[in-house]
C-alpha cells in the first residue's frame, strides 16, 4: 500500500514537473523498451508513444506504429491470448487507423485504460501504476517474440 501510495504522488507531483521540461521527441521511461522492441522489427516503426499519465500531460498508455497487416494481425491474436491466460490485468487491443497520407496505421492499447484515464487515471495510473508497468513489460516480450518468429521464418 505504501507503494501504492508513493507511485501515486510520483505521478501527481513529479511527472508533471518532468513532462514540463521534456519534449515530446523523448519517449516516456516506462514504455521505452515495448518501442525499442517495436523498432527492431523489420518493417515496424514506431510513430507515438505514452507510458500513460494522470496528470501533467495526461493520457492513456499506448503505441501507434506502421507494420505490415501481418505483425498488426498477429499482435492482436497473441494480446487476446495473454488475456485468456491471465498474463494482462486488462484487455490489450490493436487497432488500425487511416493516417493524414491514408496510410494503414495502428494503435496498440488497452480499452479500459482509454476509456478511464480522465476519470479514473489517478487510480489506474498513479495508485496501481505498478500494474500498467508489469503489462508494458509482457508486451515487450510479447514483441520480441515476434522478432524471434521473424527471423525463424526468414531462415527457412
Amino acid at each position: 500500500m505504501i507503494s501504492n501510495f508513493k507511485s501515486l504522488l510520483h505521478e501527481w507531483f513529479v511527472m508533471p514537473k518532468q513532462q514540463k521540461n521534456q519534449p515530446y521527441s523523448i519517449i516516456d521511461p516506462r514504455i521505452a523498451d515495448l518501442v525499442e522492441a517495436f523498432n527492431a522489427i523489420e518493417g515496424v516503426t514506431t510513430i507515438a508513444s505514452c507510458q500513460g499519465h494522470c496528470s501533467g500531460r495526461d493520457h492513456h498508455p499506448y503505441v501507434y506504429f506502421s507494420a505490415p497487416i501481418e505483425f498488426a494481425a498477429w499482435l492482436s491474436e497473441q494480446c487476446r491470448e495473454s488475456r485468456k491466460d491471465k498474463r494482462h490485468y486488462t484487455q490489450w487491443e490493436v487497432e488500425g487507423v487511416f493516417n493524414g497520407e491514408n496510410e494503414l496505421t495502428f494503435s496498440l492499447f488497452s480499452p479500459l485504460y482509454r476509456q478511464n484515464y480522465l476519470h479514473k487515471g489517478w487510480w489506474y495510473l498513479g495508485w496501481h501504476r505498478q500494474r500498467i508497468d508489469h503489462e508494458l513489460e509482457l508486451l515487450t516480450d510479447i514483441v520480441k517474440q515476434s522478432k524471434f518468429i521473424h527471423v525463424v521464418n526468414k531462415a527457412r
